[in-house]
């Protein structure tokens, strides 16, 4: 969801001070008679976006890199539903020589990725995925 907004926020029907996009609705939260510069000075619109990127073994787990690429793609997908988390996307790579599987997963805030990285659903993936991998690198950013 992409809005630009000027004089009005959609959630409160409070007055803003300047143009500011809102690029995802959880950004929307702001209290009510408050601005979204205030908003953002006090660090509720922090966005957390968490991308990771692995390379897989050639063979693992009784299964070939393709299948397990699979397999991992499926299982991170059942993940979506954890709370806090907004969008999560899982693809191959398609161009060689880079890492084989990407994630992309937008959360709340900080909070909400610690939640995410906690829960039991997650634990259970990560060890089937620590298994299939060779390495693997992260990188979570706040917009």
């Amino acid at each position: 969801m992409r809005a630009y907004l000027k004089s009005a926020c959609l959630a409160c029907q409070g007055t803003l001070n300047n143009l500011w996009e809102i690029d995802n609705p959880f950004r929307l939260g702001h209290n009510k008679g408050q601005s979204i510069n205030e908003t953002k000075r006090k660090g509720f619109l922090k966005m957390v976006t968490h991308i990771v990127m692995w390379n897989l073994k050639e063979e693992a787990e009784g299964a070939g890199k393709e299948q397990n690429a699979a397999i991992m793609k499926e299982r991170l997908e059942a993940l979506g539903k954890i709370e806090g988390l907004g969008s999560l996307k899982i693809g191959k790579n398609v161009i060689p020589g880079g890492y084989d599987l990407c994630l992309v997963g937008q959360y709340r805030d900080l909070d909400a990725l610690k939640y995410y990285r906690d829960h039991p659903l997650h634990k259970e993936v990560q060890q089937f995925v620590h298994k299939v991998i060779t390495d693997r690198v992260s990188c979570d950013f706040a917009d």
